[in-house]
């Protein structure tokens, strides 16, 4: 009986103590795109996961998920990490330039951002640079 009250205040601490994380990494950049930024529709378009994200305060090491849509870019963090973090639609207005690079012996897509004068980088795995073939941006 005492062990498994235990395991309950255990797995109630460490939920809890997930949730303040969350909030905390959340208010470190997240939030400060979600007055102007937050996706009125569910995501839509190309689906890629495993992307790592550099918001102006945090970072996400292969934690967040992309939607190439015709707005833009759709951005949300795994189930894990979604507390706190509702969908961000990215306008293609906000992306100044699409590269390919290599990494050791793999190939990733960097996308570099600018939304609301900060800077926002986004690195895709995987060869994606003809998901954005024939788009201009403005910025770039």
């Amino acid at each position: 009986m005492k062990s498994a009250l235990l395991v309950c205040a255990f797995a109630a601490a460490f939920f809890g103590m997930w949730l303040m994380v969350a909030r905390r990494v959340a208010r470190n950049g997240w939030t400060d795109l979600v007055s102007k930024h937050r996706a009125q529709s569910a995501p839509l378009g190309k689906k890629i996961g495993s992307v790592s994200g550099w918001f102006p305060r945090s970072s996400y090491s292969s934690t967040l998920t992309v939607w190439i849509a015709p707005d833009g870019l759709f951005i949300r963090p795994v189930l894990l990490f979604r507390a706190f973090h509702p969908t961000l639609l990215i306008p293609w207005s906000s992306v100044a330039s699409v590269s390919e690079e290599k990494k050791l012996l793999s190939k990733l897509t960097a996308l570099e951002c600018e939304i609301d004068g900060a800077p926002l980088m986004l690195h895709l795995p995987g060869g994606h640079q003809a998901d954005f073939d024939g788009r201009v941006f403005p910025k770039g």
